[in-house]
């Protein structure tokens, strides 16, 4: 689906980014990322001309992945603050 094609040619590009320090093959994931993306664009322009419904609610739930992902981070760090305050209450005592 058009979710894991981006997904995993994000991961192929994380990779190819920090290949210094996982000692990743420069090749390897370059060709990865670039064919995960032809092929997420090749599905989108499928599905724009054959089932644009398909399409439609993929992009629906890729927002929706993305909106919440951005919540989460603003929400997540003011969240970890006062976790950890509460922890080390507990913990000093």
């Amino acid at each position: 689906s058009l979710g894991f094609l981006i997904i995993f040619g994000l991961v192929n590009l994380a990779n190819f980014k920090l290949r210094n320090e996982t000692n990743s093959n420069f090749l390897l994931p370059l060709v990865g990322f670039i064919l995960c993306i032809s092929a997420a664009v090749i599905l989108v322009g499928y599905n724009a001309k054959h089932s644009p419904g398909s399409l439609k609610s993929s992009l629906l739930v890729i927002v929706i992945v993305v909106v919440f992902s951005v919540i989460y981070n603003k929400l997540g760090k003011k969240m970890q603050t006062v976790l950890d305050e509460d922890l080390r209450k507990v913990i000093n005592g």
